[in-house]
């Protein structure tokens, strides 16, 4: 496990180095060879996540798995429609290599969920592939603010190996529409799970409260953009206020309790 993970990271690395190269074939390269370490990655993460019929969604563990997930999803988008941002493939690449690590940075000392729970496995991998979908959504947003200013500032800035500011709000907004959707499926299917581990329907977690913040600043854009026409740098600004509770609704309830307050 610990060996997969270790190869997983320097293949990232070495993909991460490719990809800053000027060599023509490296998006061809890139393409394949990515998947390498994203299958070292799952065969290495895998047993950390589940074992003894539990699961161990500890903080290290977690990242990863949004990692791997969001590298996976971006290079699968990839596949399909035209998505050539040097900035954001070198951005992802490097994120999955750093998380690849966490397992082994911050391991998991106790089981946090019964893996016996009848489908309690789709509700966890439905919120985390939002989890992945809206990291790659406030990503687009990161870039399309900082594209607006440079121009606002008339810098030079338009690469070869970048989008224009159009297509960045397209896939921002493409992504959010995934993200926000899986989220409402995730917050729904929630409600039924709460009973089964906490007794009742309706748990005030951190969890709870965050994720439901972060659903109703997407919904409230949502609104905006089909009443108002709401897109662009506002668009982007809602866009990171979302992900950012969506953040604070599991990992950073995870990063205070396990590394924090353990420190």
């Amino acid at each position: 496990m610990q060996n997969a993970l270790l190869a997983a990271a320097m293949a990232y690395f070495i993909c991460a180095v490719f990809g800053a190269s000027r060599l023509r074939s490296k998006e061809t390269f890139l393409s394949f060879a990515i998947w390498i370490p994203i299958t070292l990655h799952t065969v290495g993460l895998l047993p950390f996540l589940h074992h003894n019929q539990t699961y161990w969604f500890g903080f290290g563990n977690i990242l990863s798995l949004i990692g791997l997930l969001t590298i996976s999803v971006a290079f699968m988008v990839r596949w399909f429609w035209t998505m050539n941002s040097r900035t954001l493939v070198l951005t992802v690449v490097l994120f999955a290599c750093l998380t690849s690590l966490t397992p082994l940075l911050w391991p998991t000392n106790e089981p946090t969920y019964s893996a016996t729970l009848s489908g309690f496995w789709l509700h966890t991998l439905i919120g985390f592939l939002s989890y992945a979908l809206l990291a790659l959504a406030a990503l687009q947003a990161a870039l399309l603010l900082i594209t607006n200013n440079r121009l606002h500032k008339h810098a030079i800035y338009i690469q070869h190996q970048e989008p224009s500011f159009l297509t960045l709000e397209g896939w921002m907004l493409r992504f959010m529409t995934a993200g926000f959707v899986l989220l409402t499926l995730t917050l729904l299917s929630g409600l039924i799970f709460s009973q089964q581990v906490f007794g009742k329907p309706f748990a005030w977690t951190h969890k709870v409260v965050f994720g439901w913040t972060s659903w109703l600043i997407m919904a409230f854009f949502w609104l905006g953009h089909w009443r108002f026409g709401w897109r662009g740098v506002r668009a982007a600004r809602w866009t990171l206020a979302a992900f950012v509770f969506l953040i604070l609704a599991y990992i950073g309830v995870k990063f205070v309790v396990e590394v924090l307050q353990k420190s």
